[in-house]
C-alpha cells in the first residue's frame, strides 16, 4: 500500500509518515504539488501548502486519479477552509496521531478484503470505555465532540460527511453513534440512523444537534436520546446520553 504525504511542516510529515509506516504503507512525502505517479490509496495533506491550498491540491489529484482518497491532518480552525476539506475527503485534528493511525488500519484492512464490506466483528464486553462513532458536517464541532469524550477514556472515530460514517461502519461496531441530524446536501441523520442501527453498525445512537425542525427532534427521539446543541450544559448532557445504559444513567459529573 502507498500514501502520499504533502505538508510543508518538517514535524507534520514525521508524525504522518511514522503513524502511516506503523500500519505498512510505503510512504512518500512532498512539500507542494506532486507530479503524476502511480496510484496511491490515500493522500494525506495539510491545509495550508506554499504554492497552493491542500483542498484544491487533494481535489486536483483525486480528479487525475492519482490518489484514491484525501485525509486533511491540520490543525486549522478556519471555518470555512474545514467545511471546503470535508467535501473532498477526511479532516483530522493534527494534534490526533491515534485517529490518523487507526483510519489507515481500517484502510489497510479494507484493501486486504479487496474493498469488499464484511461484518464487523461484535465489540468486547464493556470494561468502562466505549466505542463511538461520531458524524457531523461541522469539523470543529466534530473535532471537539471527539476531543470531549476522547478525555473521558472512550474511543472515537470521526466522520464529516454520511458516506465517510458508512465507510467507517464497514469494519468496526461501534456501542454509540453520535449525529448531527441537519447534514447539509445530504440524507439526515434520522436517515444514518436507522442505516447504522439496522445493520448492527451501532447499539445506539445519540442526536446532538442544532435543528430547529421540531418534528425532526420528534422523530429523532424514536431511535435515541437527543441532546440540543446550545442549550444550557449541553456537553455534560450529551456526555451523560453517551454513557448512558440500559441498566442506569451514565457517569458524567
Amino acid at each position: 500500500m502507498r500514501a502520499l504525504v504533502v505538508d510543508d511542516s518538517p514535524i507534520k510529515q514525521d508524525l504522518v509518515r511514522g503513524a502511516l509506516e506503523g500500519e505498512g504503507y510505503e510512504v512518500v512525502v512532498a512539500d507542494a504539488g506532486a507530479a503524476s505517479t502511480p496510484l496511491f490509496e490515500v493522500g494525506v495533506f495539510g491545509l495550508e501548502l506554499p504554492d497552493t491550498r491542500g483542498e484544491r491540491l487533494a481535489a486536483d489529484l483525486l480528479a487525475r486519479g492519482v490518489i484514491a482518497r484525501a485525509v486533511f491532518f491540520t490543525s486549522s480552525e478556519d471555518p470555512d477552509r474545514l467545511k471546503a476539506a470535508s467535501q473532498t475527503g477526511i479532516v483530522i485534528d493534527a494534534g490526533d496521531v491515534a485517529e490518523l493511525a487507526s483510519y489507515a488500519r481500517y484502510l489497510g484492512q479494507r484493501l486486504a478484503l479487496g474493498g469488499t464490506p464484511t461484518e464487523p466483528p461484535k465489540p468486547p464486553p464493556l470494561t468502562g470505555a466505549l466505542r463511538v462513532l461520531v458524524v457531523d458536517d461541522e469539523p470543529l464541532i466534530a473535532r471537539a465532540t471527539a476531543r470531549m469524550l476522547r478525555a473521558r477514556g472512550h474511543s472515537v472515530h470521526v466522520a464529516t460527511s454520511f458516506a465517510v460514517a458508512l465507510e467507517l461502519t464497514r469494519l468496526e461496531r461501534f456501542d454509540v453513534a453520535v449525529l448531527d441530524l441537519d447534514m447539509e446536501g445530504e440524507a439526515n441523520g434520522i436517515h444514518l440512523a436507522k442505516k447504522l442501527l439496522a445493520a448492527a453498525r451501532a447499539e445506539r445512537v445519540v442526536f446532538y444537534s442544532g435543528s430547529q425542525d421540531v418534528g425532526l427532534f420528534m422523530e429523532a427521539t424514536q431511535l435515541g436520546r437527543v441532546v440540543a446543541k446550545g442549550a444550557r450544559r449541553a456537553a455534560r448532557w450529551l456526555v451523560r446520553d453517551v454513557e448512558a445504559t440500559e441498566e442506569g444513567e451514565g457517569s458524567a459529573s
